[in-house]
């Protein structure tokens, strides 16, 4: 039997079990997630999947920076902006026009009207220069987006997947995002951003931790990450943690919730993989498909015959029988299923 339907047409011919297909499905439910924690238990192949978690370096919006007096001399991609009075700087991504340019890393808020320089040509501004703004609108429309008027998100190097921050008063975040195009970022629909009118923030990445797959039960062995030849290591303690106040290449990790940080955080992006235990898939109808190639459909349909048949209270006698009808099921057939090769042994006593 592999569907919920297929449980529901063998007990049809049991005069003395009365149920309908609402009330099989809860049953049904309980036999699986009992069977799952079995398995769990048992550290069975059977709830087995590989996971692929990304991590990303950190990155985060360009502004733009306005002139009304450009410099003697132009500026490049690269210079470093100093101000003169406000000692701020930043470093220009882009050149767009002599008085406007994509920039990053600014360091505070320039002084309206001083001089600004990159160490060689200057620019004196007017009262109300310099400006630095990066117009961008938050949009709640399920998905929630934010929209970019600069069009610059993929190339300031943003990604699905990746956990952004933002400077918007309402809308700190994390918040995972879905996709990317140029001018617009679309969040997981489990997100919920508060709409903000075109204004100026900054949105930046987070380089800490990447999302665990949804059905995530537990790690089955080291993760490790793809293209490198040693596993990650469990965080061992806070000590250790504060050795790697920068980021750099992950060596600990550490599951919280849903999430894997890793220590130090990462200054390039990984792909983290490894095995984990799988939460089942709740059967919700009819249809509903049930898990592992029906290695277990005699046992769920007798599990759900006991149950009905039994005390309609939690009764230790049917618990027991229950208890014991998942162990011994599960066992026999979860003992086979992970059966291993033999273990190669020496033909000779490796005397030295």
């Amino acid at each position: 039997m592999s569907t919920v339907q297929s449980v529901y047409d063998l007990l049809q011919y049991r005069k003395d079990i009365q149920v309908n297909s609402d009330d099989l499905i809860h049953c049904i439910q309980a036999a699986i997630r009992a069977i799952s924690k079995r398995l769990y238990v048992l550290g069975s192949d059977l709830i087995t999947g590989k996971m692929e978690v990304k991590i990303f370096a950190k990155v985060n919006t360009y502004e733009l920076l306005t002139l009304d007096v450009a410099p003697a001399t132009a500026w490049a991609a690269g210079d470093t902006i100093t101000g003169v009075t406000s000692g701020e700087t930043c470093v220009i991504k882009s050149v767009i026009s002599t008085t406007t340019f994509y920039i990053d890393e600014r360091t505070g808020d320039f002084t309206l009207g001083e001089v600004l320089t990159n160490g060689t040509s200057t620019a004196d501004q007017g009262a109300a220069n310099p400006t630095t703004t990066s117009l961008m609108v938050i949009v709640d429309s399920s998905p929630d987006t934010i929209t970019y008027a600069a069009a610059q998100f993929v190339v300031e190097g943003f990604k699905a997947d990746m956990p952004v921050l933002t400077s918007q008063a309402s809308n700190p975040g994390p918040y995972r995002i879905d996709t990317v195009a140029a001018g617009t970022l679309t969040f997981n629909s489990a997100e919920a951003l508060t709409a903000a009118g075109s204004s100026s923030f900054i949105i930046t990445s987070e380089d800490a931790f990447g999302y665990l797959p949804s059905d995530f039960w537990g790690l089955k062995g080291k993760p490790y990450l793809s293209g490198q030849t040693v596993p990650l290591l469990p965080l061992p303690s806070v000590d250790v943690e504060l050795q790697h106040p920068g980021p750099g290449q992950p060596l600990y990790y550490q599951i919280i919730g849903s999430r894997i940080y890793v220590i130090p955080h990462t200054a390039a992006d990984y792909t983290i993989k490894g095995d984990y235990y799988q939460r089942p898939t709740a059967v919700s109808g009819d249809t509903s498909t049930i898990p592992w190639n029906e290695l277990f459909d005699d046992l769920i349909a007798e599990y759900v015959e006991i149950g009905f048949r039994g005390a309609q209270t939690k009764s230790g006698n049917t618990v027991q029988i229950l208890d014991k009808l998942i162990k011994d099921g599960v066992d026999l057939v979860a003992s086979k299923f992970d059966r291993k090769a033999p273990v190669y042994a020496p033909q000779a006593i490796p005397w030295g």
